[in-house]
């Protein structure tokens, strides 16, 4: 890989995706028709809220069921010219309000009538705690990048990277290949939102202001002492 500073961190899997009822997101709702995922069925975690939902409503009193509250998703998707990059709010099974990263190649870059990304061999991993505002950090333009790995037993890895026109993403993992895209500073800054949105959600009342403050102070100190996980060829420079 020619990424730059890496940084080493466990991070414990979970098995399911607990945002709005699915595990991995199925389609966006403003993806163009054009832009499709490959042979998706129902996922399991919408199967999962399903089967909750039938057994609320099947036990108890049946003139006071309650259907169990399922929180509200935002989820965003940046096309390549050979991947595509999804962001997806959620929460882990430890309870913290986090963002899934999914990445899948496009089925046939060389064909520009051909926008399908196979999200059946995509890569996904969820951003620990520490990961978070470090991710926000670089999307909102505060740190160059960063670069985390050890991501579940596939050794799943990512890399950020602010290249000024644009940001460079990188997915990766054991026996698979490499999503690579540039992705456009719009889709890095509704990543970013989408992150920020999280990791405000696990302090509650701290403002989007104060997050960002004290997210900026962070970084301040890190690039100062050359201590944020940068991708590798920067820690060379």
């Amino acid at each position: 890989m020619s990424d730059q500073y890496h940084f080493n961190n466990q991070n414990r899997y979970p098995n399911q995706h607990p945002g709005q009822g699915r595990q991995l997101p199925q389609q966006v709702n403003s993806r163009p028709a054009s832009l499709s995922r490959v042979n998706n069925g129902p996922s399991e975690i919408s199967q999962h809220v399903n089967s909750q939902q039938q057994h609320s409503s099947n036990t108890g009193n049946s003139k006071q069921t309650t259907q169990p509250f399922v929180e509200p998703r935002i989820e965003h998707v940046g096309y390549g010219k050979n991947a595509a990059f999804q962001f997806s709010s959620g929460k882990s099974r430890s309870g913290l309000h986090t963002v899934f990263m999914e990445s899948a190649k496009r089925l046939n870059p060389n064909d520009p009538n051909n926008r399908d990304y196979n999200w059946q061999k995509k890569i996904l991993l969820q951003l620990t705690a520490s990961e978070l505002p470090i991710v926000i950090a670089v999307l909102m333009g505060q740190l160059p990048s960063c670069e985390f790995k050890n991501h579940g037993p596939q050794n799943k890895w990512f890399s950020i990277e602010n290249q000024g026109k644009n940001f460079y993403m990188k997915m990766g993992a054991s026996q698979m290949e490499m999503n690579v895209a540039p992705i456009s500073l719009v889709d890095a800054l509704q990543f970013g939102t989408i992150a920020l949105v999280s990791y405000i959600k696990n302090y509650p009342g701290l403002s989007s202001e104060a997050a960002l403050t004290t997210i900026r102070m962070m970084s301040k100190q890190m690039y100062d002492n050359g201590s944020f996980p940068a991708v590798q060829a920067q820690r060379r420079q």
